[in-house]
């Protein structure tokens, strides 16, 4: 497993969401850039997160133009 990911069980946990909905709205709210997996399973980076939290070395701007987001059309 990549150190530099984290993966929905973690992000529910840590935020205290129970649904996958409320977890997709407060990353989407504080600007976390994710990608979505197969079946919707949402992942991120430790870096997306850094970036929303302003203590980044790079600019979110640049972390989200590398991110793809998998599964939406």
């Amino acid at each position: 497993m990549n150190p530099h990911l984290i993966t929905e069980p973690d992000l529910m946990s840590w935020l205290n969401c129970t649904r996958r909905a409320d977890l997709e709205r407060h990353l989407r709210v504080n600007g976390v850039t994710v990608i979505y997996g197969v079946g919707g399973s949402i992942c991120t980076t430790i870096e997306a997160v850094n970036a929303a939290l302003g203590v980044s070395k790079q600019p979110a701007s640049v972390l989200s133009s590398r991110e793809v987001e998998l599964g939406e059309s």
